[in-house]
Formats: structure tokens, C-alpha cells, sequence
């Protein structure tokens, strides 16, 4: 059958190629990504909740492609350090039960009255009746702003360690492509051990996540795994966050059903969340490798090969929604597939609804009686979707 997700016209609006897939063939290899493609709701929890079968960490990859992860890590400062997002057993155990205690549910909701605030200073200056693009006055500074809240980073400290994050991530993912990435990415690193050196002095003034890290060490753990946690937990999500936004206010721009049921009832907001991102979700693909031979439905996946779930198709899987293509604000939506599920569950998925909820709430109280889109330019990727830009103007 083909599929290819790379076409502009799926990136505009994947649902009917996805539900033909899913119908069709709901596991299928797909050569323009290299990957098995599992579209069924099913499917999509069984690899997700197999960390043994079906492993996060990219080196499992088969061929050229597990060896060029491996050289690559070698290569770039801190590479070899494990992150969250890419490591299994006990070492993603490890590295999770540290942070997971910043991340209770008594301190994200003591983070909602700081979210409240962002969100009203940064809607302080907005005028409904001019052109507003939600993504960069609202989605991405209340995303990246939380996130370093939640933190712990000093605010005097927040511009030098976002900089020294993005670099030493980029070169993680893409490698050093010339000598000044691979300049930024060393000095990046050595900003890093600045700052935590710095941090430790005056711990006593700190909390948050970073708190937490620096208590970690007293217990054993190493200070370029502490780095490398706040590296990742401090530029994993902001794309996701601020997409899963946009995409809810997209929502609530074509449906005024469900603009007017949270307009006449802003309590249903945050309960509502996990239906807005089912809806659509800003992480489209979650991406695994078989570090063994595996059954998947009728196919069979050889060891070190790529699974993209597509958590977009799965989350509007007939078999497990009723009405899939609905946007029902009512629905109950157990174990939402856009924070992942199973050992890598989103430690932040708490913290990402109280952000969404706020950012809504704002709109609703300031757009009378709505809004509608003025201007879509969708993000350039097959792995999330959402805006990269989204103007709104008073309807």
C-alpha cells in the first residue's frame, strides 16, 4: 500500500491516509522513514508498554544506522551520557526515580497560580482585534518559562544554561556537523559545570528540579548525569507543549460547540486536556527499535529495525474511541497516548494540562464571543504536529 508521510498534503491533514492504513494494513514497513509504521490502538500500547522487546535507545538500530548513534555519541561532548527519553532498565530507573521527585502531584499543582501568571503577563498587551499569533506571544515562552520554573534554574542563570542546553542537544541528535558546532557544543559543556559548581555553592537558596540534582550527587549520582537530565528535561517538551496549544486552539477556532461549552463552563477545562490532545496530538510519532525479533499483529519485526507508533492514528482508533473524529469535551480518554505510556510515561504530562488549561482559559475570558484563524504555517515534521505559527483575530 502506498504511504508516504513526508508529503505536504499528509502533513496538512494526516487522519484520512492514517485511517486508511490503519484499515488496510495497520503494520506496515514504510521505506520513506526507514520504519515499521503501527497505526492500530492496540499495537500502539503493545510496543510501548514492551521496553524489553521494544527498546528507546536509537544504538539498538540495526546496520549502519545503530553504529553511526554509537560513533556519533562518542564524538560530541557528553554524548555517552544517558538521557531519559533514550535509555532502558535500570539505569532509566535510576535516572527517573530521581527526578520523579520534583514531580509529584502536590508540586505541579502548586505550580498552577505561577502558570496563571505567566500566562496573564504574557496576554497583558494583547489586542483582540489585531492579528495575535498565539505561538510565539503565548504557546512557546509559557512552555519554555515552566519549564525552568519547574527547574529550579535561577532567573540571572536562564539565558547562558538555554543556550549551553540547545547546543549540547543539537550536537547529541545531529552530530557536529563543522568545527563551530563542535566549538559551541565543548563550550557549552564547560558553561554547564560553571554554573552547577556555582549552584552548589549557593544551594541552600535553590529548589525545583534542580534541587533535587544536587542532593543526587551527595547519593551517588554523577554530575554529567545530573547535567544531562536538566539538559533534557529543560528542551524535550517545549516543542510539544507549545504544539499541543496551538492545536487546541486550532480545535476551538473550527468548533464552536466546544468553544461555547468551555466558554459557559471553564471548570470542564483541565478535564478536558486529554481530549483536545487525542484529538490531535502534537506527538505524532513515538519512535522505538526491536532489540529482538518481535510479532506485531500479523507481521514480523526483524531485530534492530524502526517502529514509528503512530500515536496520531492510534488515538483515533475506532476499536478503542467511540466517534473518533469527534472532538468530544466530555470524553474520558484513559491512558492519553500524547504523553507516552509505560516506563517512559511523561514525567511533565501534569505539568504540560495545567499549562494548556491556563492557556485556553485566557483566551476564552479575552476572545468574545471567539476567534478565528487568521493564519496557519504548520511545523515542517512528520514526528509532531502542530503550528509553527497560528494567528488568531477576534471572529
Amino acid at each position: 500500500m502506498f504511504f508516504n508521510p513526508l508529503r505536504p498534503a499528509y502533513l496538512a491533514n494526516p487522519y484520512p491516509a492514517l485511517a486508511l492504513l490503519r484499515e488496510r494494513e495497520p503494520v506496515m514497513w514504510c521505506p520513506d522513514v526507514d520504519a515499521w509504521v503501527v497505526t492500530r490502538h492496540a499495537d500502539a500500547l503493545a510496543v510501548l508498554d514492551s521496553e524489553g522487546t521494544f527498546s528507546a535507545d536509537p544504538s539498538h538500530a540495526s546496520g549502519g544506522r545503530g553504529r553511526a548513534t554509537t560513533e556519533r555519541r562518542t564524538r560530541v561532548p557528553m554524548g555517552t551520557v544517558p538521557i531519559l527519553a533514550n535509555s532502558d532498565g535500570a539505569k532509566h530507573a535510576a535516572l527517573r526515580t530521581v527526578v520523579a521527585r520534583s514531580f509529584t502531584p502536590r508540586t505541579m499543582e502548586a505550580m498552577a497560580p505561577g502558570i496563571d501568571k505567566t500566562v496573564a503577563d504574557l496576554m497583558d498587551h494583547v489586542e483582540t482585534n489585531r492579528p495575535f499569533d498565539t505561538m510565539a506571544g503565548l504557546a512557546g515562552p509559557l512552555a519554555v518559562t515552566t519549564v525552568l520554573q519547574v527547574l529550579g534554574i535561577p532567573a540571572s542563570d536562564a539565558p547562558r544554561f538555554r543556550e549551553a542546553a540547545r547546543s549540547l542537544m543539537r550536537v547529541r541528535v545531529e552530530g557536529a556537523a563543522d568545527a563551530a558546532t563542535a566549538g559551541a557544543a565543548l563550550r557549552a559543556r564547560a558553561e554547564l559545570h560553571v554554573l552547577l559548581n556555582r549552584w552548589e555553592q549557593g544551594r541552600e537558596t535553590l529548589n525545583g528540579v534542580l534541587a533535587v540534582l544536587l542532593d543526587a550527587l551527595d547519593e551517588g549520582v554523577e554530575r554529567e548525569e545530573a547535567l544531562m537530565l536538566l539538559v533534557h528535561l529543560a528542551t524535550a517538551g517545549n516543542s510539544t507543549t507549545a504544539m499541543a496549544i496551538g492545536n487546541a486552539i486550532l480545535a476551538l477556532a473550527t468548533d464552536p460547540d466546544a468553544y461555547d461549552e468551555l466558554k459557559n463552563d471553564p471548570t470542564l477545562l483541565l478535564g478536558s486536556v486529554d481530549e483536545f490532545l487525542r484529538f490531535d496530538s502534537p506527538t505524532h510519532v513515538i519512535t522505538r527499535w526491536a532489540s529482538e525479533q518481535a510479532r506485531l499483529g500479523s507481521r514480523t519485526i526483524p531485530r534492530g529495525q524502526s517502529v514509528h507508533v503512530m500515536v496520531g492514528s492510534a488515538s483515533r482508533d475506532p476499536e478503542a474511541f467511540d466517534s473518533p473524529d469527534r472532538l468530544d469535551i466530555g470524553r474520558s480518554v484513559p491512558r492519553p497516548l500524547a504523553f507516552g505510556t509505560g516506563v517512559h510515561a511523561c514525567l511533565g504530562a501534569a505539568l504540560a494540562r495545567l499549562e494548556i488549561a491556563a492557556a485556553l482559559r485566557a483566551l476564552l475570558e479575552r476572545y468574545r464571543p471567539g476567534f478565528r484563524v487568521k493564519e496557519i504555517r504548520r511545523a515542517d515534521t512528520y514526528v509532531l504536529r502542530g503550528p509553527g505559527a497560528l494567528v488568531i483575530v477576534a471572529a
